[in-house]
């Protein structure tokens, strides 16, 4: 079966898939009962809940917060104050995010990334740091992020600032 292209600006691209979990959107999800989703080996997606879980033994947290206090001193902490709302200026932290999560994970780190949720700006920072890392494109990225937590489901905003992300990697 062959899967049928879209034209985007004279490009050919794959399928629109789902954005959205295949719940009803009526269902109320509680985000917080999820504990954190190891994604890679030391590189974990979750709340602010876990992130301040000390039992975890995070040595490196990548807080995308306005509003989630960075409490352990003996953690090195990157914060990005963004807010899970439109026009956030997600792309333009990402390379120092990127490279965070990096250092970390080369020096054997365990490194947690999180947001309030565990949802959508932890999320992308993830998908961002993999298509970089490992040169994937975006629909491949989310979609295998979202099979391992399935509660993931970026903005509209951060998905389109991904797009524009992967014209630059």
């Amino acid at each position: 079966m062959s899967k049928k292209l879209r034209k985007s600006r004279g490009v050919n691209l794959p399928p629109l898939i789902p954005l959205s979990s295949p719940r009803s959107p009526y269902e109320k999800i509680d985000v917080f009962s999820y504990k954190a989703t190891e994604i890679r080996p030391n590189l974990w997606l979750g709340n602010h809940k876990d992130a301040h879980d000390k039992t975890n033994g995070w040595t490196r947290i990548v807080n995308v917060t306005n509003n989630v206090e960075c409490v352990f001193p003996d953690v090195t902490y990157h914060q990005i104050k963004i807010d899970d709302k439109c026009s956030q200026p997600l792309i333009s932290n990402m390379s120092d995010a990127v490279l965070f999560i990096k250092e970390g994970l080369y020096c054997g780190d365990k490194v947690l990334v999180h947001c309030y949720g565990g949802v959508s700006r932890s999320a992308a920072i993830i998908i961002g740091y993999l298509m970089k890392i490992e040169r994937r494109e975006l629909m491949d990225v989310y979609n295998e992020v979202k099979s391992l937590r399935d509660i993931v489901s970026c903005n509209l905003d951060f998905m389109g600032q991904l797009l524009m992300y992967a014209d630059t990697i």
